[in-house]
């Protein structure tokens, strides 16, 4: 069973193209829906060979994504509403009856969760006198991916190529229009992951429009995106929000740590492009939405912030959330507690009880930590006073029972027991490699008797793990 969690090997950018990409491992005895995708086309009613003849077609620009260079495709019109177009590779047999049913599930239910929670992209597109905006283009093919059932069972389930939102004067293999890449084969077109693919990938267009927008970039430059944790956060919140069921495979992925990436402080906010990104910022952004009382107006401030940064999320969490939020410590601190307190409904410290989470302390004096990761130690009474910390660590204190233990000049008095959350704080993450921005911070080296770990397995569950090539990868 090939998972995909670790760095991608991304192709060089060249500067060609910027596209975001859903990768996926096909195998899965927990997710047999996704299993029809290796169905003969007999085997699958919503493919076979239909009749396109008289049937509109056009020439579309897609990109080859082991080489990153664009080929041009002929497709051909499947189905049209008020909201959306879908096109289809020939090849693919895609029937008709099947792509009215997901031109149907966009109008009727992507659309209008996506858009209310985000916004509409027409809204930021509609002053560029070029391209088709009206409709958002759904353009089902075989994403070359260099599938391979036996050697390469990973695939690309979708993508979003920004620079079809520009002139061809711009960018040569520019589409003109508002579209979205979605993947055939092995891609299941009649599962709900194909669905919840594209809701992930509408809130990337979404973005983009809005920098767009904002940015009103001048002829042959383009507009800055979002930093990568804040648009895949977005994205993330945005199959949530369609689905409106929790991604239980993260949740459980994080609470297994296997390997303890997580117990030694991996988190989304240094990208790396691993599965344990997509894993806790899933978990953050859940945490956003229910701590700001189910408010879609939380996501809806962070992507119209004019903010590319960490503030987008500070100013929106201190208006929706609690005042004191406006400061990325205090942010960062309050949900790395929740994942170890799971407090109630009513404290920060937690996920009201919608989520349950889990983190192993450790048992070590000391630890390098990069920008937003943190860690746990056990305080077992004698007291902790850290020396010699680096100069964006931080260190909070809670007793077994989620209160906060009050540490006068930095020193943790000796009488309570519980656990020491030891934190970068640092707000800023350069261009250079996570190892060179780690700074070193204390922890009590105490054994935690009361950790028991729960029930863990010997090995990941064999779940499609969906991973993508971020778009600011490929930003010029």
């Amino acid at each position: 069973m090939l998972i995909i969690r670790n760095r991608l090997n991304l192709p060089a950018a060249g500067g060609a193209f910027f596209f975001f990409l859903l990768m996926l491992s096909l195998f899965s005895c927990d997710a047999p829906i996704l299993l029809e995708s290796q169905k003969s086309s007999a085997e699958n009613p919503a493919k076979y060979n239909p009749d396109y003849e008289g049937r509109e077609t056009k020439t579309f620009y897609a990109t080859n994504t082991e080489t990153n260079k664009a080929y041009t495709i002929t497709a051909v019109h499947l189905a049209e509403n008020d909201y959306c177009i879908v096109y289809g590779e020939p090849s693919a047999g895609i029937s008709l009856e099947r792509a009215e049913i997901i031109a149907g599930e966009f109008e009727t239910g992507i659309y209008p969760a996506i858009t209310g929670a985000f916004g509409d992209f027409r809204e930021y597109l509609q002053d560029n006198d070029f391209g088709q905006y009206d409709k958002l283009t759904l353009f089902l093919l075989d994403i070359k991916d260099g599938y391979d059932a036996a050697a390469n069972a990973s695939y690309v389930a979708g993508y979003f190529y920004p620079y079809d939102l520009y002139r061809r004067t711009q960018r040569s293999s520019s589409n003109e229009r508002a579209l979205l890449y979605l993947d055939v084969n092995p891609g299941n077109i009649e599962s709900g992951e194909f669905f919840t693919t594209i809701a992930h990938e509408l809130q990337h267009l979404i973005n983009h429009s809005i920098r767009i927008y904002q940015q009103n970039p001048e002829e042959n430059k383009y507009a800055s995106p979002q930093d990568t944790w804040v648009d895949e956060g977005l994205a993330s919140a945005a199959e949530y929000l369609y689905s409106r069921q929790h991604i239980q495979d993260k949740i459980k992925y994080f609470n297994d740590d296997m390997g303890a990436p997580f117990s030694r402080g991996d988190t989304f906010f240094f990208w790396d492009s691993n599965y344990e990104d997509y894993c806790t910022v899933y978990l953050f952004f859940q945490w956003l939405r229910i701590q700001a009382e189910e408010n879609p107006e939380i996501y809806k401030d962070i992507i119209k912030s004019e903010y590319l940064d960490y503030r987008a999320v500070t100013e929106a969490a201190a208006k929706y959330i609690d005042p004191q939020l406006d400061d990325w410590e205090k942010l960062l601190g309050y949900w790395l507690l929740a994942n170890h307190v799971n407090a109630p409904k009513g404290s920060l410290l937690g996920y009201n009880g919608e989520i349950t989470t889990r983190i192993r302390t450790l048992y070590s004096t000391r630890t390098s930590l990069a920008p937003g990761e943190g860690v746990f130690s056990y305080l077992d009474g004698t007291g902790f006073t850290p020396k010699g910390s680096g100069s964006h660590i931080r260190y909070l204190g809670v007793t077994q029972e989620g209160e906060l233990i009050d540490a006068p000049e930095g020193s943790f008095p000796s009488g309570r027991t519980g656990r020491i959350l030891t934190f970068n704080a640092n707000e800023k993450v350069s261009a250079a490699g996570k190892e060179r921005q780690k700074e070193q911070g204390y922890l009590t080296g105490k054994l935690d008797p009361s950790w028991t770990g729960g029930a863990r397995e010997a090995v990941p569950a064999r779940t499609p793990r969906p991973i993508d090539i971020p778009p600011a990868f490929f930003l010029e």
